[in-house]
């Protein structure tokens, strides 16, 4: 029997706007090629993401709880890539933000003003033929549950979108969990599903949550074993970025939370699901520097992470077992089909090319024809 041709992005429009669920999620999608053994993927960006992760990540607008003004052209409640996607140079004409932070410091130049071009993952899939499905999350830095809910709502939308295709989820961060959630409390759509695709998930929660509310509660108290001038620059830099995402659905990530006390108890069942699961998670703590501008040469003054005493660090926070957000140890399950390392931080694991190659091959792995009727291929 011929395979039914994929929806046009018009017929696929007006499905969206006749369910009240889908409407106001903003959903994107991407027409695949004619191979129908390709997978249509679904996107799963994490805490404080929008969609614009998988379209255009260096212009990824950092949803926080902070609401007043604008950020470097970004809405009010925004942060933009350009604090943790850098070159590691100071910047060559002036500071960076436009009046610099801590007292006119400058961070290091953003890669979003270097040029240098970046492929995004939404683009590399569809020149592959993958037809995708993105959105923005309501509630990005809510509790998950809300998450969880919306992304039930996309599944079912890609299998009734794609009867003739698998369909694969590749989740960044946060959006890992919420996947893997669905798929364990939905096994009438887990059956649909061929493989999830995490990249740097926190599975076993994150200590940045854990200063996040020491930051919010105790200031540069909790963090004087840095010494007091580090203590100082690092407190400054952590209330623009830790406070405004402090939140419900920060706390939910602490390592031993009640949420992922339960989260653990679903594992068994996940592998008797036997869902492949695959894994590409950062290794690098290198997320910015801080300069004092002057005259001739910028002087640095500290880097973070990977300039400060390994010590007193957690381990999110130490090159090579941290990508400045998720620490090695705390994203990977154990039961994945793969799990691989890269030198790349918490950010930079959503497009850099090499991650993305990985994640090809674990998605062509998966490339069969298939029908509801048949049995998920493995």
């Amino acid at each position: 029997m011929k395979p039914r041709a994929d929806p046009s992005p018009a017929a696929v429009q007006r499905r969206v706007e006749r369910d009240p669920g889908l409407a106001p999620l903003g959903v994107r999608y991407g027409p695949g090629g004619q191979d129908p053994c390709r997978p249509c993927v679904l996107l799963v960006h994490g805490f404080a993401e929008s969609a614009v992760l998988w379209t255009d990540p260096l212009r990824e607008p950092i949803r926080t709880l902070f609401d007043g003004g604008r950020r470097e052209g970004l809405p009010g409640g925004s942060l933009p890539f350009d604090y943790c996607v850098t070159t590691g140079q100071a910047p060559a004409d002036g500071v960076f933000p436009p009046g610099g932070v801590a007292g006119g410091l400058s961070l290091a130049a953003p890669r979003r003003l270097s040029g240098t071009p970046v492929l995004p993952l939404w683009d590399r899939l569809g020149e592959a033929g993958y037809p995708r499905l993105a959105w923005d999350q309501t509630g990005p830095i809510g509790p998950i549950q809300a998450v969880v809910e919306e992304v039930r709502r996309l599944l079912a939308l890609a299998l009734d979108l794609f009867p003739d295709r698998p369909v694969a989820i590749v989740a960044h961060s946060r959006g890992g969990i919420a996947a893997r959630l669905v798929l364990h409390a939905h096994p009438e759509l887990a059956g649909g599903v061929t493989a999830l695709v995490m990249l740097s998930t926190p599975n076993r929660g994150t200590r940045v949550a854990t200063l996040a509310e020491r930051v919010q509660r105790l200031g540069g108290l909790g963090l004087l074993g840095l010494g007091l001038v580090r203590s100082a620059l690092v407190t400054t830099l952590l209330r623009s970025f830790m406070t405004d995402l402090y939140g419900e659905g920060l706390l939910e990530l602490r390592p031993g939370a009640p949420f992922l006390r339960a989260l653990q108890r679903i594992e068994a069942d996940e592998r008797r699901a036997g869902i492949p699961y695959y894994h590409a998670y950062g290794t690098s703590a290198r997320v910015n520097r801080l300069y004092r501008p002057g005259p001739g040469q910028p002087r640095e003054l500290l880097r973070l992470f990977d300039g400060l005493p390994r010590i007193l660090l957690p381990l999110e926070w130490r090159d090579g077992e941290g990508d400045g957000i998720v620490a090695a140890q705390r994203a990977v399950l154990g039961f994945e089909r793969e799990a691989v390392g890269y030198p790349v931080n918490h950010a930079e694991v959503v497009f850099d090319p090499t991650v993305a190659s990985r994640v090809m091959d674990w998605l062509n792995a998966h490339c069969t024809r298939y029908g509801r009727g048949e049995p998920r291929s493995a």
